[in-house]
């Protein structure tokens, strides 16, 4: 089964958003990253982060499965693309 990536929206994706914690990187312009910033679940990583790099990516799911934690089946996942409104 394949779900299409979606597009959407810094404030579409939190309205859709329910209270868990949320973890975000990307680019983020500063007037969202304020606005982003202001909701108690968001943690946004340090701009260090925010590069276009595979590997950052892979790090994160190598912590995850050195923890223990579930870790999803990669054939299922699929990309979140977010725009500027």
């Amino acid at each position: 089964m394949s779900i299409a990536p979606r597009v959407l929206t810094w404030e579409a994706l939190l309205a859709h958003w329910d209270d868990q914690a949320v973890l975000l990187t990307g680019e983020i312009d500063p007037s969202q990253r304020a606005s982003l910033s202001a909701q108690p679940q968001v943690h946004i990583l340090a701009a260090a982060w925010q590069l276009r790099r595979a590997g950052f990516l892979a790090e994160l799911g190598w912590q995850a499965l050195r923890n223990g934690e579930a870790v999803d089946d990669p054939s299922l996942l699929n990309p979140l693309y977010l725009k500027s409104s």
